[in-house]
C-alpha cells in the first residue's frame, strides 16, 4: 500500500525527514507518525484528521507504541479539516495519502496545502484514481 511505501521510505531515508516538521493530513490510525516518531528523525510530527474518533484512535496507537516515552520527536495530534480549519504554522513536509472521499471537498486542497507548506517544502499527495 501507499502507507507502507512511505513508512519504508522513512526507514530507509531518515535523512530526508531529519530535523524537519512533518504534517500528515488525514492520518487515519497514525502508522506513519508512529514510524517517524520511532526513528526520531523529525523535529516535529503533526498528525491530523477531521473525525474525533479517528483522533482518539491515533492517540491510542501513539500511547500503545509508547511514543511519548521513547521518542525525542515532538508529536502533536490535531483536529484539521482543510475545508474550514483555521491556518496553522507551515511545515516543511506534508504527507496526504488517500484523503479525498468527497470530490467537492478536494477543491479546497490546493489553497490549504499552499498555506500549510513552507516555501521550497515537499508535498506528497497520493490519491487513488477510482474515487468519483
Amino acid at each position: 500500500t501507499v502507507l507502507s511505501f512511505f513508512s519504508l521510505y522513512a526507514l530507509n531515508y531518515p535523512s530526508f525527514f531529519r530535523g524537519k516538521q512533518v504534517m500528515e493530513v488525514g492520518s487515519g490510525c497514525g502508522p506513519l507518525g508512529v514510524v517517524l516518531a520511532s526513528i526520531a528523525c523529525s523535529k516535529k510530527i503533526i498528525l491530523s484528521d477531521r473525525i474525533d474518533s479517528v483522533l482518539q484512535n491515533i492517540r491510542f496507537n501513539l500511547d500503545h507504541n509508547e511514543i511519548s516515552k521513547n521518542s525525542k520527536t515532538e508529536v502533536e495530534v490535531i483536529h484539521y479539516d482543510w475545508t474550514k480549519s483555521p491556518p496553522i504554522s507551515p511545515v516543511e513536509i506534508i504527507v496526504a495519502t488517500d484523503v479525498v472521499y468527497d470530490i467537492s471537498a478536494a477543491e479546497s486542497l490546493p489553497s490549504s496545502f499552499s498555506s500549510l507548506l513552507l516555501p521550497h517544502g515537499t508535498l506528497f499527495l497520493v490519491s487513488p484514481s477510482n474515487r468519483e
